[in-house]
């Protein structure tokens, strides 16, 4: 008889039977009965047993990792990159979900694109209530020119990664790049 080791302990493979009384597993039909729904049963739990693996980014399909990553909002990476590009954004990504619209949540997912070139300013902060500042809140990343992703995708990237009300600007190596310097005035 083999065992199976699984997250919650050892499964045999008589484990639907071995749960049957004494008087039941006797009767040889239907002890043969009852393994057709063992068997049937032992597919799903393996199954079960391997649901922490097909989240996990180190070890899921690569269209799973893909999915997971458009599924928690980081969908500003194009599909066509790198399997470990994808596995490297999920991984920050779900990290710093708490901290997503936040300026720490920003940084932190930045850091992972630009290799830690990035720096955030912004007008965010906690006020009481007549003694927040006037205007819109807005936010400026600078970062080196050669980052992880291409320039469209970066720029779509923070600008998934941003409460819809900010404004933003960002800056690639010296040159603006959002909003296009064509388009002054503009916002998201």
């Amino acid at each position: 008889m083999s065992q199976v080791v699984t997250p919650t302990g050892v499964r045999t493979d008589d484990w639907l039977v071995n749960q049957l009384p004494a008087a039941m597993v006797a009767d040889d039909f239907f002890a043969r009965f009852v393994r057709i729904f063992q068997a049937q049963g032992s597919t799903l739990l393996v199954h079960a047993d391997n649901v922490a693996n097909l989240v996990d980014p180190a070890v899921a399909p690569p269209a799973l990792v893909r999915w997971l990553t458009g599924w928690i909002g980081a969908t500003g990476v194009d599909p066509s990159y790198p399997d470990e590009v994808h596995r490297a954004v999920l991984r920050q990504a779900s990290a710093s979900l708490q901290w997503r619209g936040t300026r720490r949540g920003l940084a932190e997912l930045l850091d992972l694109v630009t290799n830690g070139t990035a720096q955030v300013s912004e007008s965010g902060g906690v006020w009481p209530a007549d003694e927040a500042p006037d205007g819109a809140p807005w936010v400026r990343i600078e970062a080196e020119a050669s980052t992880l992703l291409a320039e469209a995708d970066f720029v779509e990237l923070v600008l998934d990664a941003l409460p819809a009300n900010v404004t933003a600007e960002i800056v690639l190596g010296g040159r603006r790049v959002w909003p296009h310097p064509e388009e002054d005035g503009t916002t998201r």
